[in-house]
């Protein structure tokens, strides 16, 4: 077996990540979508628990992730 180096072989290869600089395209909102809902869930959860710092929080995690999934980087 060679352990040789073929630059070659590297030429067809394409970079697994997005190009900085692209919004979320339409294949990203589908798990964005089921996150989303668990946290409301577990928002719905803390609300109904009586529980009003809890329900505050996953409130705010969920506008967090929101900002940083949905932002578009110009």
């Amino acid at each position: 077996m060679s352990l040789q180096y073929y630059p070659y072989e590297d030429m067809h290869v394409k970079p697994a990540v997005r190009p900085e600089g692209l919004e979320p395209g339409a294949s990203d909102y589908i798990p964005i979508a089921i996150i989303d809902l668990t946290l409301a869930m577990a928002l719905v959860s803390f609300a109904v628990d009586g529980g009003v710092v809890g329900a505050l929080v996953v409130l705010g995690v969920i506008a967090g992730f929101n900002v940083l999934a949905l932002k578009g980087k110009s």
